[in-house]
């Protein structure tokens, strides 16, 4: 069984946000392309497949860095860097 975990951390002049999911469940068609992609993932898995690229559209908007690493059955790991105020 895998674990979840979210850290926060200060690392001037950023903020560092880290998401990680260390369960095999991981959704191995997906495609990291940030952009949306609604009629598709509406018909495949009754999502609309924005979350991503919301997330990417937020963070661009306040001039931070969206990372993104994923690894069928390890995890995916998830960095938000948001410049400090």
């Amino acid at each position: 069984m895998g674990r979840f975990w979210v850290a926060l951390s200060l690392d001037r002049p950023w903020s560092k946000w880290m998401c990680v999911n260390t369960t095999s469940v991981l959704l191995e068609e997906m495609v990291f392309t940030l952009t949306p992609n609604i009629a598709a993932r509406l018909r495949e898995t009754g999502g609309y497949g924005l979350g991503l690229y919301l997330c990417k559209v937020i963070v661009e908007a306040h001039d931070g860095q969206l990372q993104i690493q994923s690894e069928i059955g390890q995890g995916t790991t998830v960095v938000v860097l948001l410049p400090l105020v």
